[in-house]
């Protein structure tokens, strides 16, 4: 099974840096991280690959997208686990689809997580170059919250 990830970062981070967030992540080699072109004809040529990784760039709102696909099961838990070392590493808020709350039938909602390990809700505010949220009130939250969030709940 291939999972797909991705979130998004305020500040401009390099590939080379989130490929070696990404690496110590996963616990992987970082020779098994290569491009997300190169991801497929990898794993159909049965190279020992473990994720394709892909960064995109923009110049304002959150400057950073890194998404990656990889060859593993992957729990929520882990996943929310890696957007919090990238805020706390990189010292930048990171958002990530929100996945606490119901769908609301708006645009698209995130969960922005801060590096003090706090969060806030959000809409996306989006034009054809620029990805930003605007918080859906003045609420913070203690990241635990998340961490212990019933993840068993949401799936079943």
């Amino acid at each position: 099974m291939i999972e797909f990830c991705e979130f998004s970062i305020k500040a401009h981070i390099e590939y080379s840096e989130l490929r070696s967030l990404l690496a110590d992540a996963l616990r992987i080699d970082r020779s098994q991280i290569v491009a997300e072109s190169e991801f497929w004809d990898a794993i159909e040529n049965g190279a020992e690959v473990a994720v394709g990784l892909g960064v995109l760039h923009g110049n304002t709102g959150f400057r950073t997208l890194c998404k990656w696909y990889q060859s593993r099961d992957f729990r929520e838990a882990e996943f929310l686990t890696i957007a919090i070392t990238a805020s706390i590493m990189f010292n930048s808020e990171v958002a990530v689809g929100n996945f606490i709350d119901p769908p609301d039938g708006s645009a698209d909602q995130f969960i922005v997580i801060t590096p003090a390990k706090r969060f806030y809700r959000a809409y996306s505010i989006m034009n054809t170059d620029t990805f930003d949220t605007i918080p859906v009130d003045d609420k913070l939250y203690d990241i635990e919250i998340l961490l212990n969030h019933d993840w068993e709940k949401r799936s079943g």
